[in-house]
């Protein structure tokens, strides 16, 4: 009996083994496949995050509108290669590499910034929207004995400057002196006591052989005393 009993109890403990063998490998074996199964939706995960991040294009511009006429450079970076490209090719022209702008008439301008799509990244767009405009010059006046002394500031593309003079007794401006770009001041002599004098400038550009034509200045009014 005792025989029989250490048999019987031989068996139960190759049976309770082999149950705790088989139970492992299973778990193992589950265990395996759920950390597989992570790291797969980790990996999908990360892949995703890494498209996104091209969606925002960081650079610097030039906004034509307060530079008068003065030729806008746009320098784009992104995760892949950047191009340019002008909508409005009547405006502005645009190197499709490098982004370096050429300014061809007043109005509305749109350049197109495009990041190209790869194996690793979205593509992307962004529109430059802007106004091409001739600024309106800056005149000032400084009394003198008998005359008037005209200055205005330097602008970045002007070809020449325009002052336009309402003499006493005229009921519009007339034309009274042109300057090249290098000079920013004109001297009115021989200014007649008790009158008054009115003097506005403008901005002439030119381009391809046409010329445009900038906003009047303020006016500035001088009374003769």
């Amino acid at each position: 009996m005792r025989n029989l009993r250490s048999i019987d109890s031989r068996i139960l403990m190759l049976w309770l083994v082999a149950g705790l063998l088989v139970f492992g490998f299973c778990f193992g074996n589950a265990y395996v496949y759920a950390d597989e199964a992570g790291d797969a939706d980790t990996s999908d995960q990360a892949e995703q995050q890494v498209k996104k991040q091209n969606c925002i294009l960081s650079g610097s511009t030039c906004d034509p509108y307060y530079l008068g006429w003065l030729d806008p450079e746009w320098d784009y970076t992104a995760y892949t290669k950047v191009t340019y490209e002008s909508l409005t090719p009547d405006i502005i022209k645009v190197d499709k590499e490098t982004g370096k702008g050429e300014l061809l008439k007043p109005g509305k301008g749109a350049v197109l910034v495009r990041a190209e799509e790869t194996d690793e990244y979205e593509a992307v767009e962004k529109k430059l929207e802007f106004n091409v405009k001739i600024v309106r010059p800056y005149l000032k006046k400084i009394r003198k004995s008998g005359a008037t002394r005209l200055n205005w500031t330097y602008t970045p593309g002007a070809f020449k400057y325009q002052l336009f003079i309402k003499y006493p007794g005229s009921k519009k401006f007339v034309l009274a002196a042109e300057r090249p770009a290098n000079v920013r001041s004109v001297l009115h002599k021989n200014l007649v006591k008790g009158k008054v004098y009115q003097y506005k400038l403008r901005i002439v550009v030119k381009k391809n052989g046409k010329k445009y034509y900038g906003p009047f200045s303020k006016v500035r009014i001088r009374k003769v005393r």
